[in-house]
């Protein structure tokens, strides 16, 4: 589980936090291995990871744990793409939250 503010991305433009971050996400996902699952949950510093599928959705309510559909050539995409080590582990994206038992 990553929770909110995974990169900050009040500190820095967007292209510098992501040539920091990837390689350490990178190292959690090929330290889970193969068949793990991630569920990252955006927080109020890296919203901007979320911009694309917020101007892309439908405008409605959100569930607690809303499914976040991403485009891989967007910032998001690299970050998913970086902890799922080419697909070995699961990502999911839960925006605002989620329920965890």
């Amino acid at each position: 589980m990553l929770l909110g503010d995974v990169l900050e991305l009040r500190q820095a433009p967007l292209h510098n936090v992501l040539a920091v971050a990837v390689p350490v996400l990178r190292a959690v996902g090929e330290a889970l291995g193969p068949e793990r699952e991630v569920v990252l949950v955006a927080g109020n510093h890296d919203h901007g990871l979320l911009r694309g599928w917020l101007e892309r959705r439908e405008p409605s309510a959100l569930g607690l744990s809303s499914s976040v559909e991403f485009d891989p050539h967007e910032a998001l995409g690299a970050v998913v793409e970086a902890l799922g080590q080419g697909g070995r582990v699961r990502v999911q994206v839960a925006y605002p939250g989620v329920w965890l038992r």
